[in-house]
């Protein structure tokens, strides 16, 4: 029983939380950067921050168990996300589950009713579950339509993730709109290379995914270009987490496009890439690098005792 509890909580897929968590930080506290050079640390976690932080979490989450619901296949194809692929958790048990953390999710989020920015919180709440469920649920199925995939994630992660945390501190206004534009950029082309490590089972289970319909060499490219154009909107706007993301992950970026078939070598570029931008977040945030720090060595324990790996790391 206890064990059932635990893997029903790893279900979550806490690695694809930690860029929900940096996102809505930084969308609270966007208002705070002051300039590329200002990593000064921010403390402050007010009680409508950790409700919304808690509230999206949920919701996230439950969108990423109906990811593995439907991608059961491709997983087994390439030996990951064992949970469901592997059925060591029921299906119904899962669509349960969701139903759980919607509802949980949404609970939370009506206690923030009074808030002055909720009518925006609670559209960005709606859209952003409505992407997640079109993401994966058929026939819409976002994520095995070209270039839809990378609109999805880019699109989910880098605007409507920003803008809920910065609904939390009040209503939005357009230029909160602009300032994600680094972050779409930067988020499409970690995202694009995601893509070519998942080209085995993609293409074993028909999935047209942005790498299967590219290529290897053409998507790397097209990652590259995006976070280029990343590095440069960050520069004008003076987003410093994404400026030095992308300056320090470029070379990197660079090395990949040079050999775009190696699965290895773009797995490493991506993780390597994501724990740059997770460095820096933990230095501007400290409560991230708490949790972050709390949940990576969490996950390393579970899935040592529960599958035999070392999860989550920069290789294969």
């Amino acid at each position: 029983m206890v064990q059932r509890l635990v893997d029903y909580l790893f279900l979550l897929r806490p690695t694809l939380l930690f860029p929900v968590w940096a996102f809505l930080l930084i969308g609270f506290h966007r208002d705070g950067f002051q300039g590329l050079g200002d990593l000064k640390p921010i403390l402050a976690f007010p009680p409508p921050l950790i409700v919304g932080f808690l509230a999206y979490s949920l919701l996230m989450g439950a969108t990423y168990v109906v990811n593995q619901i439907y991608d059961r296949e491709t997983d087994r194809q390439n030996r990951k996300l064992f949970l469901l692929a592997d059925g060591l958790l029921p299906v119904a048990g899962a669509w349960a589950y969701t139903l759980l953390l919607v509802l949980a999710s949404l609970g939370l989020l009506l206690g923030l009713r009074d808030a002055p920015g909720f009518g925006h919180l609670l559209g960005l709440w709606a859209a952003s579950g409505a992407l997640g469920f079109a993401y994966s649920v058929p026939p819409v199925r976002l994520k095995a339509r070209p270039l839809w995939d990378l609109l999805a994630n880019a699109g989910g992660y880098g605007v409507l993730n920003v803008l809920f945390g910065r609904a939390l501190a009040g209503p939005l206004t357009g230029s909160a709109v602009r300032q994600t534009v680094p972050y779409f950029l930067a988020v499409g082309a970690v995202f694009l290379l995601t893509t070519l490590a998942d080209l085995p089972g993609d293409r074993a289970t028909g999935a047209r995914t942005t790498g299967v319909a590219l290529g290897p060499r053409r998507t790397a490219l097209l990652a590259f270009l995006l976070l280029s154009s990343a590095l440069l909107s960050a520069f004008l706007v003076q987003c410093p987490l994404v400026f030095w993301t992308a300056l320090l992950a470029w070379p990197l970026f660079l090395w990949c496009l040079w050999k775009a078939e190696d699965r290895t070598r773009v797995t490493f570029t991506f993780r390597a890439a994501g724990a740059l931008f997770g460095l820096l977040v933990s230095v501007k945030f400290p409560v991230y690098l708490v949790l972050g720090g709390l949940t990576v060595l969490a996950m390393k324990l579970y899935y040592r005792q529960r599958f035999g790996i070392n999860y989550p790391s920069l290789k294969e």
